[in-house]
């Protein structure tokens, strides 16, 4: 997200009922069925007055978690943000969304200890 974004976050309750607001959960939504597709837990949050999110948990470590938002960049397109403000993908590719996604919350493997 951008400060633009932070801003319209202070605006909620006023993008809550636009087309905008309606667009970040279908957005999210559509994230939200590919990430189940591969088998993570994937929950749309709407809560009134807040902005709209997906909250994410990898189904192995449960620990791993994270709150996923869809609005507009300062370039005007859509895109998929993590909640530090650094876009993830363009809304109109949930698929490379999810993949980043997975990859930043699994687990580490495991490893051998040297001997």
């Amino acid at each position: 997200m951008t400060s633009e974004t932070t801003r319209n976050a202070s605006e909620a309750s006023v993008r809550l009922g636009s087309d905008e607001a309606t667009k970040a959960c279908q957005a999210l939504e559509h994230l939200a069925g590919e990430l189940a597709r591969r088998g993570w837990v994937a929950r749309p949050h709407a809560p009134a007055h807040r902005v709209p999110s997906l909250y994410v948990q990898n189904p192995a470590a449960s620990i791993l978690s994270e709150h996923v938002y869809a609005d507009r960049g300062k370039d005007g397109a859509w895109w998929f943000w993590w909640p530090w403000a650094d876009k993830i993908a363009a809304v109109a590719d949930p698929g490379s969304a999810a993949t980043a996604i997975t990859r930043v919350l699994r687990a580490a493997a495991a490893t051998e200890p040297a001997r």
